[in-house]
């Protein structure tokens, strides 16, 4: 079955018609567009000169709106479909009708496949070089702001923003529709550059109480982010807007714990009932022997009382494992307990999920001495890769309805904080069955998924970190091809990619977090420091990308693995590859091939800017260390460094970066097809330019490659 798109959620909000001329003209190519109707209209037009500036802008909008859908889809628009007249006579485009012309589009690009192969292929190239003209009309009106038609007309900047993110929004949908075609698209086209000049959707945003770092997250999908601030955040406790107001683009302040002012949450603010808890010494029986504890309620007399509470074997008993966020108020530990209220509704809902309502919590089977903490630690993965079910409760997704639109339920549950941490990964991930609390009801992980024939660009971007959550389970790859690699199989730039956006309170338990993702004994690391259990980590994972060289992070100080990440959270910089992992981690260093280029040992100083000419290629580098542009703490960049070669991590592009390093020596080998490795100790992260020529070099130095190629390295 096709994927059908049709969608009906605004994918940006209104913004201000100015009255352009587009009814009554014959349909035009977009480069044509324009010209049409000035050759049409500019002879008669009234009016002082303020009139042509204000007429020029107007044109403009119908240029990047209906101009822009007419090329693409080759059909008549009318102005009546997009724009309509408020009570007080002001005139507005809406995206609400959006999805109508795409759907038409999408029919009449399958009949013509089906029809006429070779005119399908020229509508195809037709919409590519339409698209690609339109995306650079739209950078230079970015980039260009002293030239551009709306800001010379004096339109006010919350006009100009809601003009240029419908432009943009439109723009993402064309380019996501051309898949439709069937036929290999020439280039990508990323429209959230659109971002810099309207800030106005993130700024009212931040204003209405969304965190920063859940706005940043968004932002990689124009349509996505304009859905999204049309919606109100969940937060947490009283609501307030300001509950965000420490969090940054790069950090969700909120969701972090301070562990000496934590307090539990009641089921409601009024109540004050008492704690329950099992019996410690039972815990600790179980997690002695290597079992994973559960526990079970048995209801008391009076509401209020605390629980009486059995604690069984997970290894003979049916169990739900509970995923939740210490930040909604439900952590603790089995010495200390929950409150009783909280206890009747967990144990309330896990009743409807297994016979008898057995149920593992952390705050109840992972108790606070230190040696059975790291027991249970150390059970952690199995703990949820055994459970009949895995429920997760969170108070944000816990604001919707499972009656609410898909698009809604996939908002609730990518913003939430349940999705924002590292640890929940592994919980969900591992589950053989996902569950989520809705405020009433629960809904299955593959009814979050959207139907092949209900997929659009809001909810298959929403969907794609969800769907991750299914890789373990073949079935969904099946239903979901679009976004799924084919493999059940996590490696490493898997479980990287789902960590981007994700945060701990206490930075030093990633590994452990992850380790059952990747067939990594998290009772191997616990007792390790944080650099240690990343280096055994690594060991252990063994086979990774290459380009895990290249992340922006800290890197370990550790002798051997001074190329590798601190993190695997960094927010900026490559993608963890999740393909082929192309590169294996010993002690002694990262086995690898890399494009690379070797030249003469020489010194810089940190900050310097120096040019490297390749003679055999005809190349010219313009270079400077990353630490420079970014700051110290992504490079470690000493105050100068000695280098004789730069690793890439592929081809040269205009800009990407490249990892300086110093030849130590070089081995004869077997295992690859040049016969030999250098061995390469990691200096620091370098921002690689393709330049011209040198003649802005001035006192720069210009250093002469000896030799650019493949090359065989251990970077320790």
């Amino acid at each position: 079955m096709e994927a059908t798109t049709n969608f009906g959620a605004l994918i940006a909000r209104d913004a201000i018609w100015l009255g352009g001329p587009h009814d009554g003209y014959p349909l035009a190519a977009f480069r044509d567009y324009e010209n049409l109707r000035l050759s049409l209209t500019q002879s008669d037009a009234p009016g002082p000169p303020q009139f042509d500036i204000y007429h020029r802008a107007a044109l403009t909008q119908c240029w990047f709106t209906f101009g822009f859908l007419e090329a693409v889809t080759e059909g008549k628009i009318s102005e009546g479909i997009l724009v309509r007249q408020l009570p007080d006579g002001t005139s507005i485009i809406s995206t609400r009708n959006i999805s109508n012309i795409i759907c038409g589009w999408t029919q009449r690009i399958r009949a013509s496949r089906r029809r006429d192969p070779a005119a399908h292929h020229e509508w195809f190239k037709r919409t590519e070089k339409t698209i690609q003209y339109a995306h650079q009309l739209l950078m230079l009106e970015v980039r260009r702001p002293d030239l551009s038609p709306f800001r010379l007309a004096r339109l006010a900047e919350n006009d100009i923003s809601c003009i240029l993110y419908m432009i943009a929004a439109i723009g993402e949908v064309i380019t996501e529709t051309r898949r439709e075609f069937l036929l290999p698209c020439s280039q990508g086209f990323n429209w959230s550059f659109i971002l810099g000049a309207a800030d106005l959707y993130r700024e009212q945003m931040t204003e209405q109480g969304w965190c920063p770092f859940t706005i940043k997250m968004l932002s990689s999908n124009v349509c996505v982010l304009g859905f999204a601030s049309m919606s109100k955040p969940s937060i947490r406790g009283d609501g307030t807007k300001l509950a965000h107001s420490e969090c940054t683009s790069h950090v969700c302040d909120y969701n972090n714990l301070d562990g000496n002012n934590y307090t539990n949450q009641h089921a409601t603010p009024a109540c004050t009932c008492a704690y329950s808890k099992p019996h410690l010494d039972q815990v600790i029986d179980h997690l002695s022997n290597s079992r994973i504890p559960v526990v079970q309620a048995v209801d008391a007399s009076y509401k209020n009382d605390p629980l009486e509470i059995a604690c069984l074997s997970s290894a003979d008993t049916a169990y739900v494992a509970i995923s939740h966020v210490w930040a909604d108020g439900l952590g603790s530990t089995t010495e200390a307990g929950l409150p009783t209220c909280q206890l009747r509704r967990v144990s309330a809902l896990a009743q409807q999920l297994v016979l008898g309502g057995a149920f593992w919590m952390d705050a109840l089977c992972v108790p606070q001495q230190k040696a059975m903490r790291k027991r249970a630690i150390g059970l952690m993965a199995q703990t949820y890769k055994d459970a009949t079910v895995v429920l997760v409760l969170d108070s944000g997704i816990r604001t919707c309805s499972v009656n609410a639109p898909l698009e809604e339920k996939l908002l609730r549950v990518m913003t939430s904080g349940w999705m924002q941490r590292i640890w929940t990964l592994q919980e969900a991930i591992l589950a053989r069955k996902l569950i989520f609390e809705f405020s009433d009801g629960q809904i299955l992980l593959q009814d979050l998924i959207p139907r092949v024939d209900d997929m659009d660009i809001i909810k298959t971007h929403l969907a794609v970190e969800i769907d991750r959550l299914s890789k373990r389970q073949t079935t969904f790859q099946i239903q979901f091809p679009m976004i799924t690699t084919g493999s059940n199989k996590l490696n490493l730039g898997d479980v990287a990619r789902s960590l981007r956006g994700r945060t701990t309170s206490k930075p030093e338990d990633e590994t452990l977090a992850i380790s059952g993702l990747l067939d990594v004994n998290a009772a191997e690391l616990v007792d390790l420091c944080a650099e240690q259990r990343m280096t055994t980590f690594l060991l252990r994972v063994r086979e990774v990308a290459s380009n895990i060289i290249f992340l922006d992070a800290p890197k370990l100080q550790i002798p051997g693995f001074r190329w590798a990440p601190t993190t695997l959270t960094a927010g900026d910089g490559p993608m963890l590859g999740a393909g082929s992992q192309d590169a294996e981690c010993t002690s002694q260093g990262l086995l690898s091939v890399y494009q690379g280029v070797y030249f003469q040992k020489t010194t810089f100083r940190a900050g310097e800017w120096w040019y490297l000419h390749d003679p055999s290629g005809d190349r010219i580098l313009s270079i400077i260390d990353r630490a420079c542009l970014t700051g110290p703490s992504n490079g470690n960049t000493p105050a100068e460094y000695t280098i004789d070669m730069i690793l890439f991590p592929g081809r040269l592009t205009v800009l990407q970066p490249g990892i300086a390093v110093l030849v130590e020596s070089t081995t004869k080998t077997q295992d690859n097809p040049a016969g030999w490795r250098a061995h390469c100790r990691y200096v620091t992260k370098l921002s690689v330019t393709l330049a011209a020529d040198t003649k802005d070099a001035k006192d720069a130095r210009i250093i002469v490659a000896k030799g650019f190629g493949r090359l065989p390295v251990c970077v320790s």
